[in-house]
């Protein structure tokens, strides 16, 4: 895939547009489409707006989105900006992730901003291409919503050259259905003889794709013609994709040398980054976001130390200084009724490997407390399964509206809610160091802590904040869990629970 002539965009864009690009740059800057996420007008200025006009300037477009940050929203517009500078009636963009979800949230976003989009765009003098927003279902079909055609990828040849023909045809799926309805076109004359050149798509949009294995981006990648362009959105500081194989012992140098099984946003930013030639922008352009718009204040400074690493200064919400504190009458009801978003509980106990059952207390003192929780308002994470059971078994007959997630952190990416509770788990310092890599990992932390919109309350023994590892590697994974204990540093109460301290921690 060689790189574009970036200097004569035009001749790559709809040729209906007028030759005043530039000017419908500047006019697409001014938009605005609406209160689309928490609660904020989003515009195409800023950033926001720099990152998407300069992705129009490169072959691969990395966009880093930090938590809270909307990128699903800036990929939606992105992709539209790219529909109108590069593509005409009869071309075909791929929307893929690694999960359904997260393919039906950029369709539905994008469903969602197109009549505005369009409304603006024709009043800038530009003609739009009409664009048909679809998805492929491998197996059954669920219907995704809006105006989105929903389509099976066995017996699809008519329904793609219909929907194809007077629209650019925006297709979303998975990895899966996407290669299977390429599979079905590619195997039918009737769609080899109208397009000898085979499946073929202008643009290739990779949402989550900090999840996705690299096997799978190549795959998609070849799909994509030989002037077009692609586009990944993905957080590598969150958890990368999980993959059962036995890598240590592969007896093949090459497959691990070239690590297949690192994500497809991973492994396009290790080109960027570390090849011994330098890459271009044209070629390869990293693209982050830093203004998270959901995270409160408290938390955002909690992770920002992750961020730093890769040269962004997360903003955002600052402290708010007129906030008047509520008098609460009680100990634990200040947690989950006070107004501060960040809290720490250290409890004494040092036994527990995989579930604890001091932990379970702690929290079904914390929900206790709570006063009248809203439905599917609160979150409980932890890192093991064990732990998992444990905590459903204790409190899903009793806590169940309130509570509408109990899992583990790798279950919950992308989510979110008001209240998120932390079980850490494990205490016994021998399982602790045994799992030092796993328990402290500073994805999985990461995650965990930036699931909330209101408020984050962790649960953890001192053992394990009081945990030093050895290796100088996951000594600087332990990061988010140092930066914790120096801000949680004002004394709330204490308490004695089963013969066992607990001391609640906020920021000051």
């Amino acid at each position: 895939m060689g790189l574009l002539n970036l200097t004569q965009v035009s001749q790559n864009s709809n040729s209906n547009q007028p030759t005043d690009w530039n000017d419908f740059v500047e006019e697409l800057k001014k938009l605005s489409v609406g209160q689309k996420a928490y609660g904020r007008e989003i515009s195409i200025n800023g950033n926001l707006g720099e990152f998407n006009i300069n992705g129009l300037n490169t072959r691969i477009q990395l966009l880093q989105g930090p938590p809270g940050t909307g990128k699903t929203e800036t990929t939606a517009i992105a992709t539209f900006l790219r529909i109108m500078a590069r593509c005409s009636a009869g071309d075909i963009v791929i929307i893929t992730a690694h999960t359904h979800t997260a393919v039906d949230n950029l369709l539905l976003r994008l469903d969602s901003l197109l009549p505005i989009l369009n409304q603006h765009t024709a009043k800038s003098g530009l003609t739009t291409p009409a664009i048909q927003l679809s998805k492929v279902h491998s197996s059954e079909i669920e219907v995704t919503g809006g105006t989105i055609q929903d389509f099976s990828s066995k017996s699809c040849v008519r329904k793609v050259t219909q929907m194809v023909s007077n629209n650019v045809l925006v297709i979303g799926g998975t990895t899966s259905a996407i290669l299977k309805m390429v599979d079905e076109l590619n195997s039918k004359p009737t769609f080899t003889n109208k397009y000898p050149q085979r499946f073929q798509t202008t643009t290739l949009i990779v949402d989550e794709a900090s999840m996705m294995v690299f096997p799978h981006f190549l795959a998609l990648a070849t799909l994509v013609r030989n002037d077009g362009e692609i586009m990944l959105a993905g957080d590598h500081r969150q958890l990368a994709p999980i993959v059962t194989h036995d890598w240590e012992n592969e007896d093949r140098p090459p497959v691990v040398f070239y690590q297949p099984y690192v994500s497809a946003y991973q492994a396009i930013q290790n080109l960027k980054e570390n090849s011994e030639t330098p890459v271009a922008d044209e070629a390869i352009l990293r693209s982050p976001l830093d203004n998270t718009f959901r995270l409160p204040y408290e938390i955002r400074k909690l992770i920002e130390p992750v961020y730093q690493k890769d040269d962004i200064q997360l903003k955002g919400k600052e402290k708010d200084q007129n906030i008047e504190e509520k008098e609460i009458a009680g100990t634990w009801e200040q947690l989950l009724q006070g107004t501060k978003g960040l809290y720490l509980v250290l409890h004494s106990e040092r036994e527990s490997k995989r579930s604890n059952q001091i932990e379970v207390e702690i929290i079904k003192q914390i929900l206790d407390a709570g006063g009248e929780l809203p439905d599917n308002s609160t979150a409980i994470l932890t890192p093991h399964r064990a732990q998992r059971s444990l905590l459903k078994t204790e409190l899903e007959t009793d806590y169940g509206k309130a509570v509408d997630v109990i899992d583990t952190v790798e279950k919950v990416q992308g989510g979110e809610r008001d209240n998120v509770i932390v079980s850490a788990t494990a205490s016994n310092q021998s399982a602790i160091s045994k799992n030092v890599e796993f328990i402290l990992s500073l994805n999985r932390s990461n995650i965990a802590f930036s699931r909330a919109k209101k408020r984050l309350i962790i649960v953890c023994s001192k053992t394990l904040l009081d945990y030093i590892p050895t290796e100088l590697e996951n000594y600087e994974e332990a990061i988010l869990w140092k930066t914790l204990r120096s801000q949680c540093s004002e004394l709330i109460f204490a308490e004695q629970i089963a013969g066992h301290t607990v001391d609640v921690f906020t920021n000051p």
